[in-house]
């Protein structure tokens, strides 16, 4: 994933059917964000064995906002909620 994530930051494109391809939604500072929180999640997976769900949670967490942020409507609904800010 992280290496899709790294591609995509460099402007190289990856396939829709990629398995990671829904990270083409997100921009490059987006991606950072991912990658910094995998890295993070990797090491405390290295130190505390019980801690591999943490990687789950990062990679579903993104995964749903990728969702969220191909849909049109919802699309709409969080540039609302950014302008309202």
């Amino acid at each position: 994933m992280t290496a899709a994530a790294y591609r995509l930051r460099l402007g190289e494109p990856i396939s829709s059917e990629h398995p990671y391809g829904w990270l083409k939604v997100f921009d490059s500072d987006e991606l950072c964000e991912l990658i910094a929180e995998l890295e993070k999640a990797y090491r405390l997976a290295e130190s505390e064995p019980g801690a591999w769900s943490a990687i789950e949670i990062v990679i579903h967490e993104w995964h749903e906002s990728a969702i969220a942020l191909s849909s049109l409507e919802l699309a709409a609904a969080f540039r609302d909620y950014e302008n309202q800010r």
